[in-house]
């Protein structure tokens, strides 16, 4: 069995990385911001309002150190 190194991973922090995951597993989505928001109701479900993922969506962003 190969070992998968930390590097070789996609980062989930980057935007395109997000957007991919809980676009296509909104499942995951809903627990993740249930997780967030433990003092509130939990949410059941989830639905993107806007779900193609656009160059000019992802244009603009900037990193902050």
């Amino acid at each position: 069995m190969a070992s998968v190194c930390a590097d070789d991973l996609l980062d989930p922090k980057n935007d395109y990385v997000f957007f991919r995951v809980f676009s296509e597993e909104p499942d995951l989505l809903v627990d993740l911001i249930n997780v967030v928001r433990v003092d509130e109701p939990p949410i059941a479900e989830v639905s993107l309002l806007n779900p193609q993922l656009t160059p000019e969506r992802l244009g603009g962003k900037q990193l902050i150190l």
